[in-house]
């Protein structure tokens, strides 16, 4: 995997879902994380359900593809840029 298709989305909240959305249908590999565990798992199923949202108005033409792409990081350290490879990270 090009280390500048994957992307880190710190915070789970309104704002980092969206932006998780944007780039897993982009064709990213997201690592989403949130200081509240309880809070990031929800935000994937939300997730998901923005790439189907897209995929119903005709605007991504494989959500589950583009929800593979996302899951969940448990620990800050997967964002030191040693072990994300250089991959920028969106907060």
């Amino acid at each position: 995997m090009d280390v500048n298709n994957r992307i880190a989305v710190i915070g789970a909240g309104l704002i980092g879902r969206s932006w998780a959305v944007v780039f897993a249908a982009g064709g990213c590999e997201v690592a989403l994380y949130d200081a509240a565990r309880d809070v990031a798992e929800n935000a994937r199923m939300l997730v998901v359900q923005g790439l189907e949202d897209l995929a119903e108005q005709g605007l991504l033409k494989d959500p589950s593809a583009a929800a593979a792409r996302v899951r969940l990081a448990g620990d800050l350290r997967v964002w030191s840029p040693a072990s994300r490879g250089g991959s920028p990270a969106q907060e």
